[in-house]
């Protein structure tokens, strides 16, 4: 607990490079094309971008929480993308006392940064103060595993690995056909090569629906009632507030049908929550 206080309290990463979602997106979409991507961005968007980020670091200092919001929010809505932005901004809504958007920029950083321990800690630490503390509803604990091994690299990261070693695995493959070397042995070998591609290519397919298919979202008022249907008149099951999370199955008119973690299904109203 000592370690994430202090995290919570030492807030700002260095000002480095920031790369704006389109390219994050382009990295995401074709893997080993990310150094061209990097090189492309315009060198006159990233000084302004790093003026915007030094300055928000600046008003967190003074204590200036919601000018540092702004900026920060004025920085993803330019299309800036950048873990450490979503990490900063997290910092500075909870200094706010906003858990759910906190909660919201935390995730976002992750999805970015998923192995980074400031943003796990921090994450963490922030969902300590939540009022709803729901039990995760029990499911086979390979599915959970899978889960974890996908989560725990970017979907660009899943695809250039899946790209290297189809690369290697068809280099040996040639080798072996044209100068019959490694005998059986080396067969078993390719064999086991090819199921390791097959492992990352389901990684990269897990991570490619959780980052476009499957919808988040989190609870940012105060507390708000989780309703039997879509409309006030319906009879309310529980109060969800600041900061629960949920999975969103559809939306109908101003309500959104959603999956809390213990598998509870409820409608909940648009206004109250935040796409992650």
């Amino acid at each position: 607990m000592a370690k994430a206080i202090g995290l919570i309290l030492d807030l700002h990463r260095p000002n480095l490079a920031l790369a704006p979602r389109f390219w994050r997106g382009f990295l995401s979409a074709i893997g080993v094309a990310c150094l061209l991507g990097l090189a492309a961005i315009p060198s006159c968007r990233g000084q302004s971008a790093a003026a915007v980020f030094d300055s928000a670091a600046k008003s967190y200092e003074r204590g200036d929480y919601s000018g540092a919001i702004s900026q920060y929010s004025a920085l993803v809505q330019q299309g800036f993308d950048d873990p450490r932005i979503w990490y900063n901004l997290g910092n500075a809504e909870f200094k706010s006392g906003h858990l759910g958007l906190a909660i919201r920029a935390y995730l976002r950083a992750q999805r970015l940064a998923p192995r980074d321990p400031d943003i796990e800690a921090n994450l963490q630490f922030v969902q300590l103060y939540t009022a709803d503390k729901l039990e995760r509803s029990g499911r086979l604990f390979l599915l959970g595993w899978a889960d974890h091994i996908a989560g725990h690299f970017t979907l660009w990261e899943w695809l250039i690995s899946a790209g290297i070693l189809l690369f290697i695995l068809a280099a040996l493959a040639g080798i072996k056909v044209w100068f019959d070397r490694g005998g059986r042995a080396g067969w078993y070998w390719l064999g086991f090569g090819l199921f390791l591609w097959i492992l990352t290519i389901g990684g990269a397919a897990r991570r490619y629906h959780d980052d476009y298919f499957l919808e988040r979202g989190v609870v940012i008022v105060a507390e708000t009632d989780v309703r039997g249907g879509p409309g006030d008149d319906y009879t309310p099951q529980f109060t969800g507030h600041d900061g629960l999370l949920f999975i969103i199955d559809r939306r109908e008119s101003d309500w959104y049908l959603v999956t809390f973690v213990n598998g509870i299904k409820g409608w909940i109203q648009v206004e109250a929550v935040e796409l992650i």
